[in-house]
């Protein structure tokens, strides 16, 4: 039974918009697509009609909820759009149109949510690729939370002074620093050592891993200390929970999960984007999966399943695709739990610090909540 004392009215010219509880919505019947029967609703206020779906991924949908959710699915698992068109029987226009949106739900995502974690170890790379043609180079900066396996920020486009300062400004911004120091490793780039103490001076220890290679063969590896003292760096080691000497084992790691995840990045394949927006709409889609939904295998113990932003204290429980894609809202997350221990239940997305009950109900007074619809 769908309680319309938890649905507003979504025309932002209503006086009842983002109001919940005032008795003006009621049921104004159904519509009828090629996925089904559809509730629609009416505002008492303001006379304005809308389905359940309106302002989510799933707003006028002509096939079923599951099968734009497989889709996602089978596209962050490195299945191509042609393959992907196939397996789900729609056309491949259909599939490329449904990823743009699913991605542009996922960049939201992250945006609101991929916010005030702790910054305690940190590793950056690139990542090389193509766009347009196998002669025009395109690099991905990634950066993540080593303690955590969080990867909050990405930066698609050439080598230079610009696009380091972008990603690791884009960290610091939506992350915490703890007060200590914190150790970074990167590889022999050059334009970290000018980056990293305009954004992280004074508690930042950089190290770099400079790895020669012949023959597609490691032959050497340096680690060479740019910033702080000897004694600094083996308290950073010392503190840290993953790391025993300098390393970048782990933004390496996520690079080799990104090429197997994003099918525009796997090596040797003629299936490389044409444009780069396509490519970073898609890397958004796969960051959003990697935070949120999948589980990380060396946070998780035992029958305890943990995603990076549960470890980040981001969000309390893995969600779905099916919660990302069903709510849109502007200045609050409020999903109802896909796990049958929490079926029914409000989870707030918001700082770990702050999940006192009293701010909850004030943040939900403000806005609103949809039911996920069948």
């Amino acid at each position: 039974m769908l309680d319309l004392d938890k649905i507003c009215c979504l025309n932002r010219e209503c006086k009842l918009h983002k109001k919940i509880a005032k008795g003006n919505i009621k049921s104004y019947g159904s519509y009828t697509t090629s996925n089904g029967k559809h509730k629609r609703l009416l505002c008492k206020e303001c006379k304005k009609t809308f389905s359940l779906t309106k302002g989510t991924a799933y707003y006028r949908l002509k096939k079923s909820k599951k099968t734009f959710d497989s889709v996602a699915k089978s596209s962050v698992e490195g299945i191509k759009n042609s393959v992907n068109a196939r397996i789900n029987a729609i056309s491949p226009t259909t599939v490329w149109r449904w990823l743009i949106l699913a991605s542009k739900f996922s960049k939201s995502f992250s945006d609101k949510n991929l916010r005030d974690y702790t910054i305690r170890e940190i590793q950056a790379d690139e990542l090389k690729t193509f766009v347009s043609g196998k002669d025009k180079e395109s690099w991905i900066y990634t950066a993540m939370e080593v303690s955590t396996r969080l990867w909050p920020s990405f930066v698609l486009g050439t080598r230079t002074y610009r696009n380091t300062m972008e990603l690791l400004s884009d960290f610091q911004t939506r992350g915490t620093l703890d007060g200590n120091q914190i150790l970074i490793t990167t590889d022999g780039f050059g334009f970290y050592k000018s980056v990293i103490p305009k954004v992280f001076s004074p508690l930042a220890i950089h190290a770099q891993v400079i790895k020669k290679i012949r023959k597609n063969r490691i032959v050497k590896v340096d680690e060479r200390l740019i910033i702080g003292t000897e004694p600094q760096l083996k308290r950073a080691l010392a503190d840290s929970s993953d790391s025993e000497k300098i390393n970048t084992s782990f933004i390496e790691r996520l690079n080799l999960t990104l090429r197997q995840g994003v099918s525009y990045l796997q090596r040797k394949t003629s299936g490389y984007s044409r444009h780069s927006v396509c490519l970073e709409e898609r890397i958004f889609l796969f960051q959003c999966f990697c935070n949120f939904i999948r589980p990380h295998r060396s946070l998780s113990f035992k029958d305890k399943v943990v995603t990076p932003a549960m470890a980040a204290g981001i969000t309390s429980l893995p969600i779905d695709f099916r919660t990302i894609f069903s709510f849109f809202m502007p200045n609050l997350w409020a999903v109802t739990g896909s796990h049958s221990s929490t079926r029914g239940k409000i989870v707030i997305f918001e700082n770990a610090q702050a999940k006192a009950l009293e701010k909850q109900e004030t943040l939900l007074r403000d806005y609103f909540e949809f039911g996920l619809a069948a």
